[in-house]
């Protein structure tokens, strides 16, 4: 039976902490900072194009400008995934552009990047 969590803080905690990660879509960096704060990564991918969101990505400089453990790119998820090497990634946390087209593009970029985690609970974030 898949578990289910209301609110994404829920789902990040359900994650193993310490691990590498990344987050496709980041916009203000709200989930980007829950990310860093409930699980506290060894290395944290943030990707994300900004295509007219010049305060958002100043903003999410901003805020991880001293965590050597942050790398940004300002790019396409597509750009970006074949910059690391396959099974590299514990997560990768995909809420980019919503597009069928965009979604199928991004899900096949980093499926390959992620490490097989057994998922005991079945876990999933339904939330909006």
């Amino acid at each position: 039976m898949t578990k289910f969590y209301e609110t994404r803080q829920d789902f990040l905690r359900a994650l193993p902490s310490n691990g590498y990660f990344v987050e496709v879509g980041v916009c203000n960096g709200v989930n980007a900072r829950n990310i860093m704060e409930i699980l506290k990564p060894s290395k944290l991918i943030l990707v994300d194009t900004w295509e007219g969101f010049e305060k958002q990505y100043n903003n999410v400089l901003k805020i991880f400008k001293d965590r050597p453990n942050v790398i940004i790119h300002k790019m396409l998820s597509t750009q970006a995934a074949p910059l690391y090497p396959d099974n590299y990634f514990d997560c990768v946390y995909i809420d980019a552009n919503h597009s069928f087209e965009c979604c199928y593009k991004d899900l096949n970029a980093w499926y390959p990047k992620v490490k097989f985690i057994e998922n005991k609970e079945n876990i999933g974030y339904a939330g909006g």
